[in-house]
């Protein structure tokens, strides 16, 4: 026979479970495929769905050991990290360090590796997939746009991190989610809005935090400490109700290639250009899209932001 349950909540998750135990009676095996995934950013239930196989016989019904394992692995949040190449691992270990704090169970491999899969059987490996290779040209293994896309479908996260020079495929992927990035080797300009350690392009940009979209549940309490950016910007439809404004780029920002002379009228800028995007599907499930792999970086996490203006120091 075959059971199915929605639990109402992460708290409640122990309780339900030793019910549906003893209320069966004799079990022989109990098959977690779901999972609760508590999403401490947007202060709710992502996804709270538990189903179990059982079996009657004339056995007893689990030990308490037992079920508590079942619930260990029912809270589990398993997150698949693609990179470009694994020393990303040590450039961006501040921000991993973060997701395993809260509970994820990363696992971090080359987006090109050949046994790439998101699902076994039917049933999703992750609940999460962090795409942190904006240079991949094909990803490996059973991974595609396509698959990713039914993931998403199938109530996954995805954060996607690309760069000036992202690769057609990352091009293509947030293009699903209706997010764009600008042309390839276009990068965020602002003149007056720029840390002191640029190179003289003004590419190395302080973003104020005034550009964050206006939600403490989704982007925390604000600050006045810039957030530094350097990368492309995104592109979004504003009449999308879906596609959410998460980091705008500040009014005097546009996007070109800073080595060539401005011919035409840029595509994105001032603050109709995004610097982070995110799309909450009608599923509830969540893409975040930045142009900027840089931006998640140790080095730019733990800067002193300095601008013509005015010093900031990193906290």
């Amino acid at each position: 026979m075959q059971y199915e349950w929605t639990l109402p909540s992460p708290p409640n998750t122990p309780a339900l479970l030793d019910h549906i135990v003893t209320d069966v009676g004799d079990v022989t095996e109990v098959l977690v495929l779901g999972s609760v995934f508590l999403d401490e950013r947007f202060g709710n239930v992502h996804r709270s769905h538990l189903r179990c196989h059982l079996r009657q016989t004339t056995r007893e019904p689990p030990a308490i050991e037992q079920r508590s394992i079942c619930v260990a692995a029912a809270a589990a949040t398993n997150t698949l990290v693609l990179v470009d190449t694994l020393a990303t691992r040590e450039t961006h270990s501040i921000f991993l360090k973060s997701l395993q704090e809260r509970g994820h169970e990363l696992t971090v491999k080359v987006a090109d590796d050949p046994s790439l899969q998101l699902s076994r059987y039917g049933e999703y490996l992750y609940q999460n997939l962090v795409i942190f290779a904006p240079g991949v040209e094909e990803f490996g293994g059973a991974l595609s746009v396509e698959t990713i896309v039914e993931f998403v479908d199938g109530g996954g996260n995805v954060l996607v991190a690309g760069s000036r020079e992202a690769a057609d495929l990352i091009r293509e992927l947030v293009t699903e989610v209706g997010v764009e990035m600008d042309e390839e080797g276009a990068a965020v300009i602002d003149h007056l809005h720029y840390d002191a350690n640029d190179d003289g392009q003004h590419t190395l940009i302080a973003a104020p935090s005034s550009g964050l979209i206006d939600s403490e549940v989704m982007v925390g309490a604000r600050d006045a400490i810039p957030l530094l950016y350097r990368g492309t910007g995104l592109i979004t439809d504003a009449d999308n109700p879906l596609v959410l404004p998460v980091l705008r780029a500040p009014s005097t920002a546009y996007c070109y290639s800073p080595t060539q002379a401005i011919t035409d009228y840029p595509h994105a800028t001032g603050q109709n250009m995004l610097l982070v995007a995110a799309l909450q599907a009608r599923n509830n499930a969540r893409v975040v899209v930045s142009g900027s792999l840089e931006f998640f970086s140790d080095a730019f996490i733990m800067a002193s932001v300095q601008t013509p203006q005015v010093s900031w120091i990193a906290h």
